[in-house]
């Protein structure tokens, strides 16, 4: 008699193998899938931080430009506030008329925003409300200011979700121009 030797499947240690072997792909494509989500997920956190920066920063620039005085103290250690005050000469008409303005910039802690409060017309002894007030950002986590002569540095935080290991600072510089009274 004779016994054949052909058998159809696969021995143990052929099973052993491929589960291995199959273990080790499936790990390295959960590592792979887990690292790509990562860096993804890091890279728009920042885009979100650099573009919530972005957007803060543009009332700045456009008050600062307009600014004859503020609170910061040339050459002194950066603050958290600003304040600003100017006179425009000129009416939404054209028409000659001194108005003066105070702007308040200040870090609303634990929200993320920046508030501006803005008063037109105004008068330090009775200053009265804002004209108005508006926020600024989403994710702003912190501001500073600081002045040597003319130039103001504005250096902002934002940190998305409150994602430390993302927080994006930028920082700016803005001439406050020195407006002369045209009626002199």
């Amino acid at each position: 008699m004779r016994v054949a030797h052909d058998q159809a499947g696969f021995t143990l240690v052929e099973l052993l193998v491929a589960t291995a072997v199959s273990g080790l792909l499936l790990a390295l494509a959960v590592t792979i899938t887990f690292q790509t989500t990562s860096v993804t997920m890091s890279s728009s956190a920042d885009i979100t931080a650099s573009e919530d920066i972005k957007l803060a920063v543009r009332p700045f620039i456009r008050d600062l430009r307009m600014a004859q005085s503020s609170n910061l103290v040339d050459g002194a250690d950066p603050i958290d506030q600003l304040i600003l005050d100017w006179t425009s000469w000129y009416d939404e008409s054209g028409e000659l008329s001194a108005v003066e303005y105070h702007c308040e910039y200040v870090l609303l802690e634990g929200e993320g925003k920046i508030e501006r409060k803005l008063w037109k017309h105004y008068d330090s002894k009775h200053p009265g409300d804002p004209t108005s007030v508006s926020t600024h950002g989403k994710y702003i986590s912190d501001i500073e200011f600081s002045r040597v002569g003319q130039l103001v540095t504005v250096t902002i935080s934002s940190s998305p979700e409150d994602r430390e290991e993302t927080e994006e600072t930028m920082s700016y510089q803005i001439s406050m121009r020195v407006m002369e009274d045209p009626q002199q």
